[in-house]
């Protein structure tokens, strides 16, 4: 057998194993409390309809998200964001009097 026959026979296995996959996609049970309605809504999501809802909950948000980012961008100048030295929090010395060092 050639190499580009030993190619083929590997190209054809992978994809085999890839449309296995894409028929049934994470079958594995978690086990958890909410399982029982988990794993099939997962297993959904992963399919096309996880796309789908992303789609549209993209086409739902796009255009707030545009009307909030032109005021968003005037009103930024105005409150100039300054960092505030944050007090030292731990660090100290360990002893009976001060046991957690803060």
């Amino acid at each position: 057998m050639s190499n580009n026959e030993e190619a083929k026979q590997a190209a054809e296995q992978v994809q085999e194993n890839a449309e296995e996959e894409a028929e049934a996609p994470n079958t594995r049970q978690t086990g958890g409390l909410l399982s029982a309605i988990g794993d099939p809504i997962g297993r959904g999501l992963q399919g096309g309809l996880g796309s789908t809802l992303g789609r549209v909950t993209k086409g739902v948000t796009e255009p707030v998200v545009g009307l909030t980012k032109p005021v968003t961008d005037s009103v930024k100048p105005l409150f100039p964001h300054t960092e505030k030295p944050r007090d030292k929090t731990g660090g100290n010395e360990q002893n009976s009097g001060n046991p957690l060092g803060l």
